[in-house]
C-alpha cells in the first residue's frame, strides 16, 4: 500500500465556527470541550466501578488499571491539545509568530487562508465559498493506493492517450481546454489552474505568488521569495484559495465529476504518479510510484456505452489523455476542485 499524499490537497477536520478571523476555532473549543465532558465521565464511572475491588480479584484489578491508564492518556492529551489551542489563538490575535507557532499543516494553511481573505476584504459570498471548500476537500478513489492498480490506471490512460475515435467524439462534446506546461518542476497546480480558467501561465503564477508573499502560512523566506513556493508545489488549501481569488471554486466528489464537467466547469483532481519520472508511467516506464500531481479534467462524453473523460496533463501539453471513471479511480487520491468563471 502506498501512503496518500498530504502535498497536493490537506484534509481538513474542523467544522466553521464564530471566531473573528479565525472561522473554525470556536469549533475546535467545542470539540476539545466535548472531550474533556467524556473524559470527565469515564473517571467518574472508573472511581466507582474500580475504588474498592479486592486485590484477590487480578482480572478485575488489571482491567480497572488498564482503564485508569487510558484515561490518564486521553487526560495528557486533551492538556496537550488544549495548550495547542492556545498557541494558536495567540498566533492569531499576532501576539505569536503565526508560522512557528502552528506546525500543523491542516490547521495553519487553511486558517492562515481564510484570515487573509478577510484581510484582503474578499465579498462574504467568496469567504463562504472559500471556507465551504477548505472544509469538503477530502480524500476520494480507492480505500486503497497500490502500486499496481497505479501502473495499470496509467496504463489505461497511455494506451488511450491521442485515440483517434476518442479524439473525434470528444471534439463534438464542447470547447477543448489546452493544457498549459509546466514552467517548474512541482508548479503543476499552476499549470492545471491554467489550463482550467483560460487564462496564462504567467496570470495564474502571478496571482499565486501575490497571495503566498501577503499570507502567513509560509516560511518567512518562501514568502520573500515566492517562486520558491512553486517549485515546492502548492498545497491544497492554496489551490482552493487561488481558484477562489480567479472565479469561483467548488470541491467534488468523483460521483459528481461527470455532471460538474456537463456543466462547463473543468475539474482539477490530485492523483499518484512517479514523483521524481517526469514519464509518468508511459508504456514501458520502470518508474517507482513516489509522488502526485494534477491533472485537469476538461470534458466528458460517451464512447461505447462507457462515460469518458479527456485530461489535460501538464508535463504533456501536446498530447490527448483520455480515461474511464474505473481507470481514473485507479490513481485519483482526493475530491476535486471544479473552476467556475465569477457570474
Amino acid at each position: 500500500m502506498i501512503g496518500r499524499s498530504f502535498a497536493a490537497v490537506c484534509l481538513l477536520m474542523f467544522m466553521p465556527g464564530t471566531v473573528s478571523g479565525a472561522p473554525f476555532l470556536a469549533e475546535l473549543t467545542n470539540r476539545l470541550a466535548a472531550e474533556r465532558a467524556v473524559i470527565e465521565k469515564d473517571r467518574k464511572a472508573l472511581n466507582t466501578q474500580c475504588a474498592s475491588v479486592p486485590a484477590s480479584h487480578k482480572e478485575k484489578v488489571t482491567g480497572c488499571q488498564l482503564w485508569r491508564d487510558d484515561v490518564a492518556k486521553r487526560m495528557e492529551k486533551y492538556k496537550a491539545d488544549y495548550r495547542n489551542l492556545e498557541l494558536v489563538r495567540e498566533a492569531v490575535a499576532g501576539e505569536r509568530d503565526f508560522f512557528y507557532s502552528i506546525p500543523q499543516d491542516d490547521i495553519r494553511i487553511p486558517l492562515g487562508v481564510q484570515i487573509l481573505a478577510k484581510r484582503l476584504k474578499w465579498s462574504a459570498e467568496k469567504q463562504n465559498r472559500l471556507e465551504k471548500a477548505l472544509k469538503e476537500i477530502g480524500f476520494d478513489g480507492l480505500a486503497e493506493i497500490t502500486e499496481e492498480n497505479v501502473r495499470k490506471g496509467w496504463g489505461a490512460i497511455w494506451t488511450n492517450a491521442d485515440d483517434k475515435a476518442l479524439i473525434r467524439i470528444a471534439d463534438k462534446a464542447g470547447p477543448s481546454f489546452p493544457a498549459v506546461g509546466q514552467k517548474e518542476s512541482n508548479d503543476c497546480a499552476v499549470a492545471a489552474m491554467a489550463t482550467a480558467s483560460g487564462l496564462s501561465y504567467s496570470e495564474v503564477a502571478r496571482q499565486a505568488k501575490s497571495l503566498i508573499e501577503k499570507g502567513e502560512w509560509r516560511d518567512q523566506a518562501v514568502r520573500k521569495d515566492p517562486q520558491e513556493a512553486l517549485r515546492q508545489g502548492l498545497s491544497g488549501g492554496e489551490v482552493i484559495m487561488l481558484a477562489e481569488s480567479l472565479g469561483r471554486v467548488e470541491v467534488v466528489p468523483s460521483s459528481r465529476f461527470e455532471a460538474t464537467l456537463k456543466k462547463g466547469q473543468p475539474v482539477m483532481v490530485n492523483v499518484v504518479t512517479a514523483g521524481t519520472k517526469p514519464e509518468g508511467f508511459p508504456p514501458g516506464s520502470s518508474a517507482t510510484v513516489l509522488g502526485n500531481h494534477q491533472l485537469v479534467l476538461t470534458k466528458t462524453f460517451r464512447h461505447n456505452d462507457k462515460t469518458w473523460y479527456e485530461i489535460a496533463d501538464s508535463r504533456y501539453p501536446d498530447t490527448r489523455f483520455f480515461s474511464t471513471p474505473d481507470q481514473l479511480n485507479l490513481i485519483l487520491q482526493e475530491k476535486g476542485i471544479a473552476y467556475g468563471r465569477e457570474k
